[in-house]
This record gives structure tokens, C-alpha cells and sequence, in this order.
């Protein structure tokens, strides 16, 4: 019996580091690998208390596994927590705000300057050259209230030929449909293309044609249509937008040298966990 109580107390103590783990690195944004082997130490003690530190091997098991599972849950609420911060500012609509404007520079031919780290920033600011980074925090600022609450309700709004970007989807759709081959610009394809730049030229060509073509009426009702079926596509997949934005964040918090950090978390788990047991004679046991 004394294991499975062993085996709730490695479960609360794996739990109170893997909190300790998350708070740490969401408020400070740094890795304290140290914190690792802290998490381990509360996983064996919470094993080798109820226990008194009789568990042995098993114990030493029980504690390394939720010493594993802490570090992993760990981590993956510092990524939740990092991923609702960003939500909650407005660096994602001013990312989204930058990506126009790389679209407006690719149009006029101006060179784009990536940062070479781009892949690793911290910020999502810090992935955009800071020029165009910069151009998208002034023209954000710029915007009413109205619009910026627009943008937040249905990020693709940010666009200002969403309706035109919008048809051209449809085009894409219907031709590859009757099997005619689109030339696409390099990188791009039907499920990331949004800007001018992003379609082949004869589709946006087609699609400012029968925009074009509507009456103001028209153009005014279509829009409005478009609107909604946007605000419904995102509020259909948000939550998955969220998932895998949080598993990558997950997924690209590890290194090589957390690997140090876990062995050595999960080692000081086991040697807790197993309490050091010694099959020796209770003193007790001798004198008599």
C-alpha cells in the first residue's frame, strides 16, 4: 500500500516542479536547467516520504517516470503560457501587418534583408527585418480602433485585397479542377498564397478582372459575404491554429544541452525515489 501512496506523492511533487519549471521560464524567458534537477528531487522525495524511503528500485522507477512527465508538462505549459501572451498583445496582427509589406516589397522589386537567425528569434519581431518591422508597428498604430478590432476578430481582413485574394482562390480551385497547371511563384502554393505575389500572375490577373467587373452593389454585398465566411474559418480553426502553435513552441524549447539536465534530473529522481534503501540489519535486530 505504502507504494501506491509513494506513487501519489512522486505525482504531487512531480507537479509542484513542473509549475515551478513553467512560472520560472514563462516570466523570466530563460532555461534554468538547474531547475531540472529540482523537479527529479521532487519527484523522488514525494516517492521516498510516504514511503520512508523504503521503495527501492520501484520506487526509483515510479519517481524517474514522473520526473519525465514533469520536465515534459513542464515545458509544454511555458509553451501554452508563451503562446497566450502572444496572443493576448498585438505582436501576432502586427506580424500579419509586416507580412503585406513584404508582399508591397516584393511587388516593387525592393531587396528584403532577412535576419539570418530569423528561425531562432525570441520575438516574433525580431524574425522580420527590423525596417519592415518597424514600418508595421507605425502603420498598426496608425489604424482606428475599429480596424485593429477588425484585424484581431478575422486576422485575414489585414489584407486590403482579401476579396480579391479570395477569388483568386476559387479560380485556383476551379482550374486545377479541370487539370490546368498554374505556375507558381517559388515557395508558394495554394494553401499559403494570400498576397498578389503569392499567385501565379494569370490567376490574380483573372481575379482582379471579375472583381473588377461587379457593380458597386456587388462588390459591397460580396465583400460582406466574404467577411463572414472568414470570421467562420477562423473561428473553426483556431483552436487548431492554437495546438500546433503550442506544440511547436514545445518541440523547439528542448537543445542538446537540456539533455545533460534530464539525466541528471531523472537521476536524482531514482536515487530519491529508490530512498538509498540498503538491505541491512536493523540495529535492533542485532542487539537481539
Amino acid at each position: 500500500m505504502n507504494i501506491v501512496f509513494g506513487a501519489v506523492g512522486g505525482a504531487s511533487g512531480a507537479l509542484v516542479g513542473a509549475a515551478i519549471w513553467a512560472t520560472v521560464g514563462h516570466f523570466t524567458g530563460y532555461e534554468v536547467g538547474w531547475i531540472a534537477v529540482g523537479v527529479g528531487a521532487l519527484s523522488g522525495f514525494g516517492v521516498s516520504l510516504p514511503t520512508h524511503r523504503q521503495a527501492g528500485m520501484v520506487g526509483g522507477i515510479i519517481a524517474t517516470v514522473m520526473a519525465g512527465g514533469a520536465i515534459g508538462l513542464g515545458r509544454y505549459a511555458e509553451a501554452y503560457l508563451d503562446f497566450r501572451r502572444f496572443l493576448s498583445s498585438d505582436d501576432a496582427e502586427i506580424s500579419m501587418v509586416a507580412d503585406v509589406i513584404v508582399a508591397e516589397y516584393e511587388l516593387q522589386g525592393k531587396p528584403i534583408l532577412w535576419p539570418r537567425d530569423a528561425d531562432d528569434a525570441e520575438t516574433i519581431g525580431e524574425s522580420y527585418p527590423p525596417r519592415i518591422w518597424k514600418h508595421a508597428v507605425e502603420r498598426w498604430n496608425a489604424m482606428s480602433a475599429e480596424r485593429q478590432d477588425e484585424i484581431r476578430e478575422t486576422p485575414r481582413l489585414v489584407n486590403p485585397e482579401f476579396v480579391i485574394a479570395y477569388i483568386a482562390d476559387d479560380i485556383v480551385f476551379d482550374w486545377q479542377a479541370k487539370g490546368k497547371t498554374l505556375e507558381w511563384p517559388q515557395g508558394k502554393e495554394s494553401d499559403s498564397a494570400w498576397f498578389e505575389p503569392d499567385y501565379p500572375q494569370e490567376v490574380w490577373a483573372e481575379a482582379k478582372r471579375r472583381w473588377d467587373e461587379m457593380s458597386p452593389q456587388e462588390q459591397s454585398e460580396y465583400e460582406d459575404t466574404v467577411r463572414d465566411v472568414l470570421l467562420a474559418e477562423w473561428i473553426i480553426f483556431l483552436p487548431q491554429i492554437q495546438r500546433d502553435a503550442v506544440n511547436w513552441g514545445f518541440i523547439h524549447m528542448f537543445s542538446p544541452y537540456d539533455a545533460l539536465w534530464i539525466v541528471l534530473a531523472v537521476g536524482a529522481a531514482y536515487k530519491l525515489g529508490a530512498g538509498g534503501s540498503r538491505n541491512e540489519v536493523e540495529p535492533s535486530a542485532v542487539d537481539d
